[in-house]
């Protein structure tokens, strides 16, 4: 699988960093995002949504004294990159600063485990996991009168660069299983909630069940 760090080499980074300081800026970082996304919700045994996407983009700023510049592209190419750098170092007035530090990485790096990749269950297995959450709920008693289960992931790279020589990249992974349950017993109608989430794959569900959760 090839990471976003893959498509962002160091060699392109500088290129896109001395680009846009080339108009007099003070200082120039590149925010670069690869995010996937997916949701699933199920109201009434029914799904009423199901979607997946993907965001994929970077972001370039200038800093120059007291003004800065933005530009964004939601191409990684390197003319694109580039192109991106000259709209930002637009905002900036005064000679040009080529001198990009050697980047450096930070001495400590977060890393998010992840023992079961969601995005390695197919749609229809996250359709059983909320009809398993459903059926539990409802299967409480006959004044349960309304289910409404969702599930999200999200899988987000994403990498910064500065002039100051800074680079750190970082891959987060997000689950979470959501339940809404409305009962009626007379006159007296009472919501409950419960979540269950983690910066994780599906390993959450062998400790929050899908049924347990509903």
């Amino acid at each position: 699988m090839t990471t976003l760090r893959d498509r962002l080499d160091e060699v392109l980074l500088r290129d896109v960093l001395r680009t846009a300081l080339a108009g007099g800026g003070d200082f120039a970082e590149v925010y670069a995002e690869d995010r996937r996304t997916r949701s699933l919700s199920l109201e009434d045994q029914r799904v009423e949504e199901l979607s997946a996407g993907r965001d994929v983009g970077a972001g370039i700023r200038v800093v120059s004294g007291d003004r800065s510049g933005y530009a964004h592209t939601n191409h990684l190419t390197r003319a694109a990159l580039l192109e991106a750098a000259k709209v930002a170092a637009a905002s900036a007035k005064g000679d040009a600063k080529r001198s990009i530090a050697d980047f450096t990485r930070p001495e400590r790096r977060i890393e998010h485990r992840v023992k079961r990749d969601p995005f390695e269950v197919d749609l229809g297995s996250l359709v059983a996991l909320a009809t398993d959450a459903d059926e539990a709920a409802r299967a409480v008693g006959g004044g349960v009168s309304q289910v409404v289960i969702s599930y999200g992931d999200t899988q987000q790279q994403v990498v910064i660069a500065n002039s100051e020589g800074r680079l750190a990249d970082d891959h987060r992974t997000r689950t979470r299983l959501f339940a809404q349950v409305v009962a009626a017993r007379g006159e007296r109608i009472q919501t409950g909630y419960e979540s269950a989430g983690t910066a994780g794959g599906h390993e959450l569900f062998d400790s929050s069940p899908p049924a347990q959760v509903g």
